[in-house]
């Protein structure tokens, strides 16, 4: 009903102009010649803003609502509200042409209506404005998402000093009940709608606020398979979960039931697995369900990739080789070349025995229904063998890493020329930190699971020696205004040479890099300095060699 009342109202704003008025508020007498005024056309806007300068338009007309340009009367101004702030009496003047603005202030909202009169012949005329307050705000909010069953928790929040409440259910929904507090506690709508009247300010507005249900679990599923697949709930950002309890048709769980993950077999023949879960959101304790999720299933592609060992020992014994499960109905048919088929013929795994050189070469032929598919593969017999890397220029006391690649079937035992013995290795590359000595490290004797191997290469290391000074830079003297030849003598690994100017330890002033002999620049007074030598393992310092200068001679200028 609020809605409609509104519309009315702006319809009201246009101004009352159907025909001489016989109510208090337009004149009483009737007035034919074209220059008498028997009404006022008003104007205002359509929703004037409350407390904000309104213009209004006041034009004066005759019987047949034209204007009277020369209307030269008094004219007064009321309204419907003592709050509303009006112009004073106005004399319109020639320059106005019968028609002449004038600016109110409405200080309360909704509706009100301004009339003008003249004080002499009673003519007159009114408008109707519907008044917004935009400095009154009011938003709705609510609890949501709630669980299906729950109640919600409406607020209201607003600016006005006085307000009354009225909640209902949005959109005409019909059953629900009515509140009149600024929060209330409802039974679930899609959407809840409040009105507020201030009546400090005589403001009215209305807000909205739409209620979420808590959502299912969301179940990441594939679109379709060929086979064994998984559905799981444990990437949904509304978990964790608990009293999972899935539900599938044409398939069946084969792990993880009661978990966020399963994995579901598709039944034979089926063209599509339905999926379904309920569970209990624990941040809330709210129970949902999500079902009718189907995964397509495709008869997978034959494949006769054949897994065995790289290579085999000659003459090794209980080797397996195997292809993937190719469903039901699968008929597998092997054959084995300089090998012996011991057991397994008919199904997709296989043991045999290897000859004493050469390859054992395999064949498969796996026939579904009306297709069929063949494939083979070749081991080569040959010992296992392993290659051992590393070494290089190592300081004394550091660490380094050793590696070992090995080739066969795990697991290897591999016995090191430092004495360490490593049984049950299961992976085909293994790396070994030593500190080194000089002697090279290498793999003595090596073997995989069925017979022994050859082991080649070497990590040999090379120490390098810490930097250490053998001749310290010695004291000297010059002539004044000359220069002097410094030199220290050093051993160890890449060496490099920085000469400072100080006392040893000094590093302020570095004047040379690079050499083990350093020239001064010719000096007029006594300086000493000192070198720092690097290696690659460490660095060394010199003693500060002393330059004294003879003051009372200068170097002779030829």
């Amino acid at each position: 009903m609020r809605h409609a009342f509104a519309v009315a109202v702006f319809a009201l704003a246009v101004p009352l102009l159907a025909g001489p008025a016989t109510d208090s508020h337009f004149m009483v007498r009737a007035v034919s010649g074209p220059a008498d005024v028997v009404w006022f056309a008003v104007t205002l806007p359509h929703n004037p803003v409350r407390n904000a300068p309104t213009s209004m338009q006041v034009v004066a007309q005759n019987s047949s609502y034209q204007t009277v340009p020369g209307y030269t009367g008094t004219v007064h101004f009321s309204a419907d509200d003592p709050s509303v702030e009006l112009p004073p009496d106005y004399t319109f003047t020639g320059a106005d042409a019968g028609s002449h603005t004038f600016t109110v202030i409405f200080h309360r909202g909704y509706q009100h209506q301004v009339w003008v009169t003249d004080l002499n012949s009673g003519a007159g005329g009114s408008a109707e404005g519907f008044i917004v307050c935009p400095d009154i705000t009011l938003t709705a909010t609510n609890d949501g998402p709630i669980c299906p069953g729950s109640m919600v928790t409406l607020s209201a929040s607003t600016n006005a000093t006085s307000p009354s409440w009225n909640w209902h259910a949005a959109h005409g929904a019909a059953g629900y009940p009515t509140y009149y507090t600024q929060t209330a506690v409802a039974p679930y709508a899609s959407a809840w709608e409040v009105y507020m009247d201030d009546a400090g300010t005589g403001c009215h507005a209305s807000a909205q606020t739409n209620v979420e249900f808590e959502p299912p679990p969301d179940i990441t599923i594939p679109q379709s398979t060929s086979g064994d697949f998984t559905a799981s709930i444990a990437s949904d950002p509304n978990g964790p979960y608990s009293n999972i309890q899935w539900s599938v048709g044409d398939g069946t769980i084969i792990g993880g039931a009661g978990t966020a993950t399963i994995t579901v077999r598709p039944n034979g023949g089926v063209s599509r697995v339905s999926i379904g879960v309920t569970a209990t959101r624990i941040a809330t304790n709210c129970t949902r369900s999500e079902s009718d999720l189907y995964v397509d299933v495709n008869p997978a592609p034959l494949d006769v990739t054949v897994t065995t060992p790289p290579s085999v020992c000659p003459n090794a014994t209980n080797i397996s080789a195997s292809v993937p499960d190719n469903g039901q109905g699968a008929v597998y048919t092997w054959q084995v070349n300089n090998g012996t088929l011991v057991s397994g013929q008919g199904t997709r795994t296989i043991v045999y025995n290897a000859g004493a050189s050469s390859k054992v070469f395999i064949f498969i032929t796996v026939q579904r229904n009306s297709q069929n598919l063949s494939g083979s593969a070749e081991v080569p017999i040959a010992s296992p063998t392993v290659m051992v890397s590393g070494g290089g220029e190592i300081c004394p006391g550091q660490s380094a890493v050793v590696t070992a690649t090995f080739s066969g079937v795990p697991p290897f035992s591999a016995a090191w020329s430092d004495g360490v013995v490593q049984n049950g290795i299961n992976t085909y590359s293994i790396d070994r930190t030593v500190t080194p000595d000089a002697s090279p490290l290498l793999i003595a004797h090596f073997a995989d699971s069925s017979c022994d191997g050859t082991a080649t290469g070497e990590a040999r290391f090379m120490l390098l020696q810490d930097a250490s000074i053998d001749t310290q830079p010695a004291d000297t003297s010059v002539l004044a205004g000359t220069a002097a030849t410094l030199s220290v003598g050093a051993f160890g690994d890449h060496l490099s040479f920085q000469w400072f100017e100080g006392t040893a330890g000094d590093m302020s002033k570095p004047v040379m890099t690079g050499a083990s002999t350093f020239t001064t620049p010719p000096l007029g007074h006594t300086t000493s300095y000192w070198v720092l030598v690097r290696g690659a393992c460490g660095a060394a310092e010199s003693r500060a060699a002393t330059v004294t200068v003879d003051p009372r001679r200068r170097a002779t200028r030829r």
